[in-house]
């Protein structure tokens, strides 16, 4: 562009403002790409945070609905066969002779056969449900970890671009304060659009990383949010099964002695 115009210009001073031009320039395009980089960035990086704390939440639901229909489905199970237990003990009460002793001790048994067997499905229902949200809890943790690893990817790619620029401007300004037809205002004027670029990649670069530090925060913010909801929904599970569990253990020992006396 000088050379366009050198024969135009009729002193050392119009040349010299003709190149700081150029200089400003250029230290104002690369602050535009600083800005369109990490407008980039930030609509990448708000995406994946949108996108990650909608899956994260939608799964702790999904986790939660099912340990509650799963907590549903024991505790009918287990009602059905304390009731399934009651009529058997009784066709053996009525079908049996007269030999109460012995009536006694096979009602007896078959009566701690069935408390045994319904404690036991209790416990092995419990256990699914602690294992289940610990599942669940850990693929959050590890989603979230992706995302925000991909979050980081993006700041980390944006940064190092960003450097790449303003090092390439910044070494181009400061070859032009070596040129022999300008003396010191030349050179003070390419070391401030040398310092614009700098700032401007340091503003830049702080902008992303506020940016990163948001995103995270949201994202750690949906994963203790729906750990707490599962942990909640796990332990409320767990207390209708063993609810249920004490009421079908109750039914059965006060049928037995009804029966017995």
């Amino acid at each position: 562009m000088v050379s366009k115009y050198l024969d135009q210009t009729r002193s050392l001073e119009e040349l010299d403002a003709l190149i700081e031009s150029d200089r400003q320039a250029a230290a104002s395009l690369a602050v535009s790409i600083f800005s369109q980089q990490v407008a980039m960035a930030i609509h990448n990086i708000g995406e994946c945070n949108i996108l990650a704390s909608a899956r994260i939440r939608a799964d702790s639901m999904v986790t939660s609905a099912k340990l509650t229909s799963d907590a549903e489905i024991c505790a009918a199970q287990l009602t059905a066969n304390t009731e399934i237990a009651v009529v058997e003990i009784e066709k053996f009460i009525t079908s049996s002779g007269k030999n109460l002793d012995v009536i006694a001790a096979c009602v007896s048994e078959m009566g701690n056969s069935a408390i045994s067997d319904i404690s036991l499905n209790a416990a092995n229902a419990v256990e699914v449900i602690k294992r289940q949200a610990e599942l669940a809890i850990q693929q959050i943790t590890e989603n979230a970890k992706a995302s925000i690893d991909e979050i980081k990817g993006f700041a980390v790619d944006v940064a190092a671009a960003i450097d790449v620029s303003a090092t390439e401007t910044k070494t181009k300004l400061d070859l032009a304060k070596l040129l022999p037809r300008t003396r010191q205002s030349v050179a003070l004027n390419a070391e401030d659009a040398a310092n614009r670029v700098h700032e401007a990649a340091i503003s830049a670069s702080e902008d992303l990383t506020t940016r990163v530090e948001k995103a995270i925060e949201a994202i750690n913010t949906a994963v203790g949010e729906s750990i707490k909801l599962i942990v909640e929904i796990a332990s409320n599970a767990e207390i209708r099964i063993c609810d249920t569990r004490d009421a079908a253990i109750l039914r059965i020992q006060e049928f037995l002695r009804a029966k017995m006396r």
